[in-house]
């Protein structure tokens, strides 16, 4: 008996910790909206931590911390950048490890470009901020720096037009970001009919 009540007082300030400590380092809010996988939608104020995968979410006095796994998506307005960011939660295998991890959406559509904030464990915060690009395809995600090798070569493949034709023309890189975002917007516009990024099911790691 003694021992039960240790284990539950035990994951009570586990919990009280780990919840003080989002509060704590949780320092960009913005106005936005959270749907949950139960198709619920919530408006208020969010902060996204990518060390934990969970949005906080603020209205009024409450705040309450949804897990990724609980999360289909959430849109957020950014001031300093004056656009709408949209975010996606993803069920990802590496493996036999499986996780939901979040994704903003840079360019949605057949193929979609995301990108996740690069986490560096033992900084509570740095001035500058680094990401992580990622194409996803028939769902499969790819590091972007593998773009080249792995899905350019199946774009050119599955392509109604001349792809490499398209890409010399406008001497585009394979390799740099803004091109190879151009590159597969370009591919997408021949799948304007087919259903942009599919939030559901799950995602593997390409190898």
């Amino acid at each position: 008996m003694r021992l039960h009540a240790f284990i539950l007082i035990a994951s009570v300030l586990i919990t009280s910790l780990i919840f003080g400590s989002l509060q704590a380092q949780a320092e960009d809010w913005y106005q936005g909206a959270l749907v949950l996988k139960s198709k619920e939608t919530l408006k208020g104020e969010l902060a996204v931590r990518y060390d934990y995968d969970v949005v906080l979410f603020r209205s009024g006095n409450e705040l309450t911390v949804y897990p990724a796994h609980k999360v289909h998506s959430f849109y957020i307005y950014d001031d300093t950048q004056e656009r709408n960011r949209q975010y996606v939660s993803l069920h990802l295998t590496l493996g036999a490890a499986k996780m939901h991890q979040f994704y903003e959406v840079m360019l949605d559509g057949y193929v979609s470009v995301l990108r996740r904030e690069h986490v560096v464990w033992y900084s509570v915060h740095l001035e500058t901020v680094d990401y992580d690009y990622y194409v996803k395809k028939d769902d499969v995600l790819t590091i972007m720096y593998k773009f080249k090798r792995k899905v350019l070569p199946e774009l050119e493949r599955s392509s109604t037009e001349n792809l490499n034709a398209y890409i010399r023309k406008n001497k585009l890189s394979r390799t740099r970001l803004d091109d190879v975002v151009r590159i597969i917007d370009r591919f997408n516009q021949q799948y304007v009919n087919k259903a942009p990024l599919a939030m559901g099911g799950t995602v593997s790691y390409a190898q």
